[in-house]
């Protein structure tokens, strides 16, 4: 029987329901399908059974694959029988009244196309489902009617999709949004050294919190844990959304009030004085070489994860009095009833 095998990382079931599309067609079309959740399985399978078919399928952050799935492909073995493969992203798709609108994939599949080809293996189809966004941090999550017309728009592409590659040919529709991709390359590099250090800082529980552990025993990346009998939030958070958009209590929020102060903080006074204390006050980024923008950059950068850690730990700790727990949380938008949460359907 020919074998099917998909590696996917799901946050709030995007992915997962691609995932199960991709799956449903696989068997009709006599194909023996598993499916391996890596957030579950961190163990890369050794060896890959010949002549199958791979899929990789993953949710789009920052315009790349999350870490833990790009982590995943370093460490994937290589093909000794030149195994097909194919790739998938969901990504932030809208609708605005009767058109679909796109997201943006970024160096996604690119980058994942690359590591997989220097591996050995034959990349047969790169393919974009634009499932509704779900980065509740940045905007309310979309109407319910509006999510499912977007589910049914999506499940049949992605079922095309999946018989165009059983049936043995090649599809890569994902190319076509090239130019687009390489012009945010900067903010996918951007996003993954420095962006989602500083929006894992930015999670927050309020009072509505009844410590049910909900949040904790879901993170697929074991990012939560109890500190000061609150639910705390670590580096290692990818920003899947799946903690916020599931909490039954909906009490985690983006502290973005928190957020907006640290920022003006940091460049008002902490990097002022910074730069105040430089022999070489002239080293900027605009106007120095690259070795001088890259020193400022890295010195940046390391003072944001500072600021950022001490800053984070102390709001923790004064959550525990009425009054601070309150500023956080009415400063928090996603506290407030238009702030919708993400539900994907069923």
């Amino acid at each position: 029987m020919k074998e099917l095998v998909i590696f996917y990382f799901s946050g709030t079931g995007n992915a997962r329901r691609v995932t199960e599309w991709f799956s449903d067609e696989g068997r009709l079309a006599g194909y023996n399908v598993t499916t391996i959740n890596i957030a579950h399985h961190r163990m890369v399978p050794n060896p890959i059974p010949p002549q199958a078919l791979i899929g990789f399928v993953s949710p789009t952050h920052g315009f790349n694959y999350p870490p833990l799935m790009l982590h995943f492909l370093f460490r994937f073995p290589h093909s000794f029988f030149r195994n097909k493969v194919f790739l998938m992203n969901t990504r932030a798709g809208m609708k605005m009244g009767k058109f679909f609108l796109p997201g943006l994939s970024g160096v996604a599949l690119l980058l994942a196309a690359l590591i997989l080809r220097i591996k050995g293996y034959r990349i047969t189809g790169m393919r974009s489902v634009d499932l509704p966004s779900n980065w509740i941090s940045l905007h309310p999550g979309l109407k319910q009617n509006v999510v499912t017309s977007i589910f049914g728009h999506c499940e049949g592409i992605t079922r095309t999709f999946a018989r165009t590659l059983l049936n043995g040919r090649k599809n890569f529709r994902a190319l076509l949004d090239l130019p687009q991709d390489l012009l945010i390359t900067p903010i996918a590099l951007g996003y993954y050294f420095i962006g989602r250090f500083v929006i894992a800082k930015t999670f927050v529980a309020s009072r509505a919190c009844n410590n049910c552990g909900l949040c904790i025993k879901q993170c697929p990346v074991n990012a939560i844990s109890m500190v000061d009998n609150r639910p705390y939030w670590s580096y290692r958070c990818e920003s899947c959304m799946k903690c916020m958009n599931n909490c039954p209590q909906r009490a985690i929020e983006t502290a973005h009030g928190l957020l907006a102060v640290t920022i003006l903080i940091l460049n008002a006074v902490i990097f002022a004085a910074i730069y105040s204390w430089l022999p070489n006050k002239e080293v900027h980024i605009s106007d120095s070489g690259l070795v001088n923008g890259t020193v400022e950059f890295t010195l940046q950068s390391a003072v944001l994860f500072l600021v950022l850690t001490i800053t984070y730990r102390l709001a923790h700790y004064l959550k525990r009095f009425r009054w601070f727990d309150r500023l956080i949380t009415y400063s928090s938008l996603t506290k407030y009833k238009f702030w919708r949460r993400y539900k994907a359907p069923g």
